[in-house]
């Protein structure tokens, strides 16, 4: 019986679905779902431009065992757009019966940079069923995890942490068990417009513990297809059973997971722009610092930082609340070292602000409730 350990990818994905079902499932069981972005439907995908001049073509050679080396898309230089879909199916082998699913859909565009992702899961238990979305661009993001949670939040982000072609989304070596050593060539094909090397692997090859999310493989086959000039992954699939496939929770129970990965819609016309309709600001009669970063955003909340003392910041609301049509209420109002509150009424709103300074980032911080 082989060792191995699941792709760094799953293991990600699977913390990710663990930790919404966690919170009651993705959208808690109920909610309007994020539209999908289109996965591939057996009609010719939007056409893959290579560079300038050069045709990508497939480099023949005779099937069999060969070194496999990786490219990563983020550092293919005439790769600025491209889609992504995951799939993912388990279920146990024995009683009683637990199975599930997991799809991810995703959009990237590495100039200017943005990406989205929609992930969708099933299972057995009702709450497990749901779908979560995500969009970043630049240094602004949003997550719809369902109106049960929400809706849509708004939050700064590092634009260093935008995932092209690299993390969930490119199987490059290391995200492959044992990084395909021992793999056998087949033929050669195009998928998804890419001519590529296609390879088969199973459990008789080689394959290398990661240190992580080790299991007991009782059977594993799979296909690879790279692509034949670039070296970067285009599809990726995997059949497997065994002990402790989805993780240490199902312990010693026989299970089957099957999974499918691929790229495709290479420089295809892709345009992420903000979520439509989504609650994440404040009301128009409620003021920000002229310098404000918002941190974060929903539905009756926001916070931000701004470089004005947290003095300055209660005297502009006290000035421009009650110009914007609100009455401040004196007897919720506090104030001490570094600190302050305030309260305004509005024809039956209430608008709360907590004002704080914070001496790591030398900025004062403002949340404003509304309700």
């Amino acid at each position: 019986m082989k060792k191995i350990v699941l792709p760094v990818s799953l293991l990600l994905i699977l913390a990710l679905s663990t930790m919404a079902c966690n919170l009651g499932g993705l959208t808690g069981g109920g909610g309007e779902k994020p539209a999908a972005t289109q996965a591939p439907s057996g009609e010719k995908p939007a056409a893959t431009t290579a560079p300038a001049g050069e045709e990508p073509t497939a480099v023949p050679s005779e099937p069999g065992e060969e070194e496999i080396t990786y490219t990563s898309v983020e550092e293919l230089d005439w790769i600025n757009t491209y889609r992504s879909r995951i799939m993912m199916k388990w279920e146990t082998l024995d009683e009683p019966k637990e199975e599930g699913s997991m799809e991810m859909l995703g959009e990237y565009v590495k100039d200017p940079a943005a990406q989205r992702f929609v992930m969708s899961s099933t299972g057995t238990a009702p709450e497990d069923t749901g779908t979560m979305e995500y969009i970043q661009i630049g240094d602004t993001a949003w997550m719809n995890m369902g109106e049960e949670m929400g809706g849509w939040m708004q939050t700064s982000a590092d634009e260093s942490d935008m995932i092209f072609g690299q993390g969930l989304f490119d199987f490059a070596e290391g995200d492959i068990p044992g990084g395909l050593e021992g793999a056998r060539r087949v033929g050669d094909e195009t998928v998804n417009g890419i001519p590529c090397r296609h390879y088969v692997f199973d459990e008789t090859m080689p394959l290398m513990a990661m240190g992580q999310g080790e299991l007991e493989l009782e059977k594993a086959n799979g296909e690879i297809w790279i692509s034949a000039k670039d070296g970067f992954t285009v599809k990726y699939t995997l059949d497997a059973e065994g002990k402790g496939v989805m993780g240490e929770e199902e312990g010693d129970r026989p299970e089957h997971l099957s999974m499918e990965y691929e790229v495709y819609d290479i420089n295809a016309n892709i345009v992420i722009e903000p979520p439509s309709g989504a609650e994440t600001g404040m009301p128009e009669d409620i003021p920000l610092m002229d310098d404000a970063k918002v941190d974060m955003a929903m539905e009756g909340m926001m916070m931000y930082s701004t470089a004005s003392s947290v003095e300055d910041v209660v005297a502009f609301y006290q000035d421009q609340m009650p110009a914007n049509g609100w009455t401040e209420d004196p007897d919720a109002a506090y104030s001490m070292e570094g600190m302050a509150g305030l309260e305004f009424t509005k024809e039956g709103r209430t608008a709360s602000l907590m004002i704080t300074y914070d001496e790591e980032s030398k900025k004062t911080n403002v949340m404003i409730t509304t309700e």
